[in-house]
């Protein structure tokens, strides 16, 4: 609202003659101190509103993320569990594919063991993440990772199932 001091608007956009004088780019906006404070305070009710809601909604790919971190890092025991979290034979059979050779797990209990024997053998290693796409389609994420660590340069993909509100693996492919 252009402030106006006879409250009558001509017809050069609301600019009095006397105010068109007096600055050389037009005439001024000028709220009222009350109505400046109100309407400052409505943009930052917006703005906190807005980024309240953005932080409340997770995302899949932020979801996915997580796992990302629960391969990566010092290979031990505990990543391993946190990374077999992920995995459910009983709901969604697990694809292996490591150098060629695949192989299709349906009992947790022989995926544990299996990849307890993958991890005692890069036990210490430090896998960091070169580069890194997650992408969702539909209820399917994949998850494409190089890797380096000591040992040198690897790929890792990972495929998930959407079941409900949880991710489960249902592929993985090393290179």
């Amino acid at each position: 609202m252009r402030g106006n001091r006879s409250g009558d608007w001509d017809q050069t956009g609301g600019c009095r003659e006397w105010e068109r004088a007096s600055f050389s780019a037009g005439c001024v906006v000028q709220l009222e101190p009350k109505k400046t404070v109100l309407v400052v305070a409505a943009l930052a009710a917006v703005v906190a509103a807005w980024c309240g809601v953005d932080a409340l909604i997770v995302t899949d790919e932020e979801r996915l993320e997580q796992l990302v971190e629960d391969v990566t890092g010092p290979m031990d025991q505990e990543r391993m569990t946190r990374a077999l979290s992920w995995t459910d034979p009983s709901v969604e059979p697990v694809e292996v594919v490591a150098f060629g050779n695949t192989e299709v797990y349906t009992d947790g209990a022989e995926l544990r063991a299996r990849a307890s024997q993958a991890v005692s053998r890069l036990s210490g290693d430090d896998l960091r993440v070169l580069r890194s796409s997650i992408t969702v389609e539909g209820d399917v994420g994949t998850i494409a990772l190089q890797l380096l660590s000591g040992r040198g340069m690897g790929n890792l993909e990972i495929r998930l199932r959407r079941h409900g509100d949880r991710w489960i693996v249902d592929r993985v492919r090393v290179q």
